[in-house]
């Protein structure tokens, strides 16, 4: 609890003082510095796995996505996530039907809640901080994604066999991909991760055009964490570091985003029928987001025939 108050003092302390620097590139480096001093609080780190009932899982808000549900889940559970904790936010369709198996075999957490509202991320990350409260002791690390996120693991065979490399850190960012709607006007048949292969292509990012420099998801050890737990990154103590092992502190696109090792494939758009479902009627935005989906990206494809079978498709 000390370390925690102590730590939000401090990052406060530093971004207040280092912002009267009046260069742009000193002050980075001013600031960098400074909160660098919490990576080597090693209380964190080196956790024994044994003491965990899961090494790996996962944590997701959900509404009315009953339909991607079974997918997302065995997808990940191949790849090494042992325990979902989803909170559905007054799902109107079948999302606890679907659930219900995963719930009674223990594979799922579920809970319910209800928020009304033009403003989604706050009460999102209020229920990410009370998740990870309460199961903070039960699981070694723990990723934050959303059912239309699938992390991609691009040098191992699964997600659990990538963090191996990185159990001195306290949380891993992992970079966007976004894709399309690949031409498809209505919901295709199959799967998501089979359906949609073409990427946006980034106007910003310094290092990889494809990847969004901006945004991403992370992998965190929930007990290193303090404060609130963000949809794409959160504070934590000791070092949080993207793929490439590179101090995470602020914009990313100061040392550019890569997705060289490991990406979130966000399959945000999906067919246009599926947006207009959802409650995205800009069909002029959703037409341009498509028109930049020209960046051919099948790296998750290596996975479907396990999947297939796993999920008594062949």
């Amino acid at each position: 609890m000390f370390v925690r108050f102590a730590l939000k003092i401090w990052n406060g302390l530093v971004l207040f003082f280092t912002s009267f620097i009046p260069i742009k590139k000193v002050r980075r480096k001013a600031r960098k510095k400074f909160l660098q001093l919490q990576f080597h609080i090693k209380k964190y780190a080196h956790e024994n796995n044994n003491n965990f009932e899961n090494y790996l899982s996962v944590l997701a808000c959900a509404k009315n996505e009953g339909p991607y549900l079974k997918e997302w889940i065995a997808y990940h559970k191949m790849l090494g996530v042992e325990k979902f904790y989803i909170f559905d936010n007054d799902s109107s369709d079948n999302t606890f039907e679907i659930l219900q198996p995963y719930i009674n075999s223990g594979l799922a957490v579920y809970e319910k809640f209800s928020y009304t509202g033009d403003i989604w991320p706050q009460p999102q990350r209020d229920i990410y901080t009370k998740a990870v409260k309460k199961y903070k002791n039960k699981t070694k690390w723990m990723a934050v994604i959303d059912i239309d996120e699938f992390i991609v693991p691009l040098r191992h065979e699964s997600i659990r066999d990538f963090l191996q490399d990185y159990e001195k850190f306290s949380q891993i960012t992992m970079h966007y991909k976004f894709f399309g709607s690949c031409g498809h006007i209505s919901k295709p048949q199959g799967l998501v991760i089979e359906n949609y292969e073409y990427a946006r292509i980034s106007q910003d990012n310094t290092v990889d055009s494809v990847v969004n420099d901006n945004t991403g998801k992370s992998i965190i050890n929930p007990r290193a964490a303090f404060g609130k737990i963000f949809e794409h990154y959160s504070q934590v103590i000791g070092m949080p570091v993207d793929e490439r092992k590179l101090p995470y502190l602020e914009d990313p696109s100061v040392i550019g985003a890569t997705t060289d090792i490991i990406q979130v494939n966000h399959y945000w758009a999906k067919s246009q029928e599926e947006c207009l479902k959802r409650g995205l009627r800009n069909v002029d935005k959703l037409r341009r987001f498509n028109e930049s989906q020209n960046i051919l990206d099948t790296a998750i494809k290596r996975f479907i025939p396990t999947l297939k079978k796993n999920m008594g498709l062949n």
